[in-house]
């Protein structure tokens, strides 16, 4: 397996976070309250997002309050992707307005931009939210639009950890990814 278990302490400006790096991969996992974040920045469609994260045991990384909110905001700020929107896992998909996890939890916390969500004003389906590019309000989008995202798992996940997988995407992209595993930390590698 490539890499090791060596910890990595990045600095941007006043922001500083502490992650494991997993090496030859370059993909460095977070914690925050107990459960960990990747940041993928491969481009895909929501439900491709959703799956990517689900194929792992994780799910869309969901925004339970302002800090959560501003953690993932500045897991963004240590790339240089920061005029980009990010998928969440929030989605109206089921019944319009009424938002909640993909696993159908009701969401409890919301930081929606000004006159959002808006639905396209009624000239499009927009059932799924996004961390607009450069902040951390969140908006509502069509779900075939292609963003980076994040992936959240909690500690207590069964994780699930293929060595090779394939996802497909209702556009007809195909996506594979790595996972390897190591003290207790779970890593992927997206080619």
């Amino acid at each position: 397996m490539p890499g090791g278990d060596a910890t990595v302490e990045v600095i941007l400006g006043p922001k500083r976070k502490t992650g494991i790096d997993t090496g030859d991969t370059g993909l460095v996992i977070y914690e925050y309250k107990g459960h960990l974040y990747s940041l993928v920045t491969l481009r895909m469609p929501w439900t491709a997002a959703k799956r990517y994260c689900e194929t792992f045991g994780g799910h869309l990384a969901v925004i339970d309050d302002e800090g959560e909110g501003s953690f993932i905001y500045e897991l963004r700020e240590l790339t240089t992707l920061l005029n980009e929107n990010m998928w969440i896992g929030v989605t109206d998909e089921d019944q319009e307005g009424a938002w909640k996890t993909p696993a159908g939890q009701p969401i409890t916390y919301f930081n929606w931009n000004n006159g959002e969500p808006n639905d396209g004003n009624g000239a499009h389906n927009e059932d799924y939210a996004h961390l607009l590019a450069s902040s951390t309000l969140w908006n509502d989008g069509v779900g075939t639009n292609s963003y980076m995202f994040v992936c959240e798992w909690d500690r207590s996940a069964d994780l699930k950890l293929p060595t090779v997988q394939t996802l497909g995407d209702p556009d007809g992209g195909n996506y594979e990814f790595t996972i390897y595993g190591f003290n207790n930390h779970y890593y992927s590698v997206v080619q």
